[in-house]
């Protein structure tokens, strides 16, 4: 799904600053992370803090690096959302505040 979206994007995954994916399983983010050979610190998480929290993670997460200032002007963020069976989802953005 990720190399879809930043082919469609003129990027390559090296060129996102920053994932934001749904929090189910740390180890799966860093497997994801690595599959994709970008370094794991390039993930935000808060499931170490809220545990599983469902569909509202990605809001969450996103809300928790806006306030820990890990997200910068200019900064190309994807959020990638999954669920039950195969159902996922991808956005990239460019961080704007």
């Amino acid at each position: 799904m990720t190399r879809i979206l930043t082919e469609e994007i003129g990027k390559q995954p090296r060129d996102i600053n920053k994932f934001i994916i749904t929090q189910f399983n740390v180890q799966s983010i860093y497997e994801t992370l690595d599959r994709l050979e970008v370094p794991r610190d390039r993930a935000h998480y808060i499931m170490d803090r809220y545990g599983y929290t469902g569909s509202a993670s990605i809001a969450m997460c996103l809300a928790d690096a806006v306030e820990e200032k890990a997200l910068k002007k200019g900064d190309l963020v994807v959020l990638i959302g999954s669920g039950g069976g195969m159902a996922m989802a991808a956005l990239a953005l460019e961080w704007g505040i």
